[in-house]
């Protein structure tokens, strides 16, 4: 029965030190989990002539969802993707936006989506094992939902902001297979929009080559 468990890692440990050539000239799709770290403005204006809101309130990391299609020539590739980040709720710290006086709470969720073009450049330092430099532009999106109560205030607001950005990154990579292959990598972009300066992100993925 221990012979039956240990049939894939065999499999994967028997891999023919060539095998990393099967993944040249090839599609691929991945999947990744994101731990991201957004760096905020100062203070958001959450609209002209509303109150202003302290951005030190707003978590460091959160976490998020990805996914990727790309193709592999040689030693270089490219990819397009898609990230989502899951949906965080805040009560912050309101400020008048003239006299930048404290005017109390209110109540703040925000997301984050990011759609992005890469060009990836593949180092291999073992038969298995890959250094991936990573150089591309993005677009984050991130939108803020506002209910504010607040002594003369009272309202809802609802913000958009998006703006295009460059992509840098490195990180490595290991064949499992013929056509499974997972890496981590570091990834950050510049600039972010009106809400935030830039976005840092580790990510975890799968990827599978068609």
């Amino acid at each position: 029965m221990r012979k039956i468990y240990l049939l894939p890692v065999i499999y994967l440990l028997a891999t023919p030190a060539m095998a990393m050539e099967c993944l040249y000239e090839r599609f691929f799709i991945a999947g990744e989990f994101e731990r991201q770290n957004y760096k905020a403005k100062k203070k958001l204006e959450i609209g002209e002539g509303l109150p202003l809101v302290n951005s030190s309130f707003m978590k460091s990391w959160n976490n998020g969802l990805g996914v990727n299609l790309g193709y592999r020539f040689y030693t270089v590739g490219f990819r397009i993707g898609y990230s989502h980040s899951k949906k965080i709720e805040y009560t912050p710290t309101l400020y008048d936006s003239i006299s930048q006086a404290e005017m109390g709470r209110g109540s703040l969720s925000q997301r984050s989506d990011n759609l992005y073009v890469d060009g990836i450049y593949f180092y291999k330092y073992e038969h298995r094992s890959e250094f991936k430099f990573l150089l591309g532009a993005g677009c984050l999106w991130t939108q803020l939902k506002d209910q504010l109560t607040s002594g003369s205030y009272q309202g809802y607001y609802f913000s958009r902001s998006y703006s295009p950005g460059v992509r840098v990154g490195i990180g490595s990579q290991y064949q499992l297979n013929n056509c499974l292959v997972v890496d981590i990598m570091f990834v950050s972009q510049f600039p972010g929009n009106k809400t935030f300066k830039y976005i840092t992100s580790a990510t975890l993925g799968l990827a599978y080559y068609i």
